[in-house]
């Protein structure tokens, strides 16, 4: 209930607990590692600092994994490693069995970390994970508590592409009663990306809109930012380019010197979306191409990179659609940066366990294919962009929009994408992942082969 004040004051001591939880991890003080995870944790994922978290998994995943946990500290343990699983989870391959092992500890969690990967990681019944989450969520006695594992399985639905069952459970939470700010923003935030999946950016506007003032009370500033700058892009899409315009006038450039990447990008987004609308695409290139630049300068490409997957996916698409060059020296560029962005996965998977996000490199390879590629590429191409379809790509960035990929898809082979949407239709999500891997893996070689 009072999560707002909370915040307010472990904002303005994050740094000196992050100091103590450094030096708890250098002299392997389990307890107070316990302890600290679990609490800036919990501090990170509101303030949207993932950043954070993700600096500290590795040292902590190592220290709290086999550890022997004593009498009255085991609500401790369990928070910590389900922040740990939850954050760590969305990479393929990465092992989790020394945290899973903490949840096995004494009484089965009550707190919402630990509630959330017990029921995620350790429970197996019902075999599907959302149905779960959703059963666990009914046992629960407080509305807060209900919402988050709702939320959660609105998360996982939407990583498995299933857009109807995420809005649901999305909705589901929001009517459980009264709920801290991060949740209801979180909730309308998920509602909004699922609106965009859907092609539906009135919705996704009006939820966003109810999403950033809540996160801007808990210091949620580059997310909340974010959101208002996409409600600018509902007039856009409607083509009042001026209206649009307007607001992002009105926004202004993200704050302080150094501002988020996830803020930077979206601000760019926009005015490259602007651009656009007015006619001039040299400056919309410019401003995805931007977008990949300020990624690269502020973050280490190597390894599994979600910002480098979706500026350079953008701006790939961008030049597919846009671009006057064949071939295009850039293009093939992008085209290699999205490839490797992911990192290497491991065999028989894709780059992330998050399909959606898959999706959105799919969508930039096929659009690569389609107008760059040879004349065989283009049937790999439309059974990539039906499976990314499946899949409820990510669809936040407007360039990446399904219809003009249609059109692009309809250019070189008519027909045959509709024709493939139509084969895959209804079937899970992650039953088309051996036939994605399958086909990247193709192209992968036509492309090394090529070049």
């Amino acid at each position: 209930d009072d999560q707002v004040h909370l915040v307010d004051v472990l904002v303005r001591e994050q740094n000196n607990l992050t100091d103590v939880l450094r030096r708890a991890l250098a002299v392997g003080d389990r307890d107070l590692v316990a302890r600290l995870v679990a609490l800036l944790g919990s501090l990170w994922t509101i303030t949207g600092d993932q950043p954070r978290i993700f600096a500290i998994c590795d040292a902590a995943s190592e220290l709290l994994s086999g550890w022997d946990v004593p009498d009255g500290l085991h609500r401790h343990a369990q928070e910590a490693a389900g922040v740990l699983m939850i954050h760590l989870s969305w990479m393929p391959g990465v092992e989790l069995g020394g945290l899973r092992a903490l949840l096995l500890q004494g009484r089965p969690p009550t707190g919402t970390w630990g509630l959330i990967a017990h029921t995620v990681y350790v429970a197996d019944e019902p075999a599907d994970t959302a149905a779960r989450l959703v059963r666990v969520a009914a046992e629960q006695a407080t509305p807060a508590q209900t919402a988050a594992l709702l939320l959660w399985a609105a998360i996982v639905a939407e990583n498995s592409g299933d857009v109807d069952g995420a809005r649901r459970h999305s909705a589901e939470a929001l009517a459980a009663g009264s709920l801290p700010p991060y949740l209801r923003a979180s909730l309308h935030a998920e509602l909004s990306q699922l609106a965009m999946a859907l092609g539906d950016h009135h919705d996704a506007a009006r939820h966003a809109a109810t999403a950033w003032p809540l996160l801007a009370q808990v210091h949620s500033h580059t997310d909340a930012y974010s959101l208002q700058v996409a409600t600018a892009l509902a007039p856009l899409l409607d083509g009042d380019a001026d209206r649009a315009e307007q607001l992002l006038a009105q926004f202004g450039p993200p704050d302080g010197e150094n501002p988020q990447m996830g803020a930077r990008m979206v601000w760019q987004t926009a005015h490259a979306e602007l651009a656009l609308a007015r006619g001039d695409v040299d400056e919309a290139l410019r401003r995805y191409d931007a977008n990949v630049d300020t990624v690269l300068e502020l973050e280490t490409p190597a390894g599994i990179n979600p910002w480098l997957v979706l500026s350079a996916s953008a701006a790939l698409v961008a030049r597919a659609r846009y671009g006057t060059s064949v071939p295009d020296q850039r293009a093939d560029e992008l085209r290699d940066l999205v490839l490797g962005s992911g990192g290497t996965p491991p065999d028989g998977a894709l780059w992330f366990t998050d399909l959606p996000l898959n999706g959105v490199m799919l969508v930039a390879l096929s659009a690569w294919a389609l107008r760059f590629g040879r004349e065989g590429e283009h049937d790999d191409a439309a059974r990539l962009l039906a499976i990314a379809h499946c899949w409820a790509y990510n669809r936040s960035i407007p360039v990446l929009a399904w219809d003009p990929l249609v059109r692009l898809a309809d250019a070189r082979v008519p027909g045959l994408l509709d024709q493939r949407v139509d084969e895959l239709a209804g079937r899970p999500g992650p039953d088309l992942l051996p036939s994605a891997v399958e086909t990247v893996a193709r192209l992968r070689r036509a492309w090394l082969t090529s070049s």
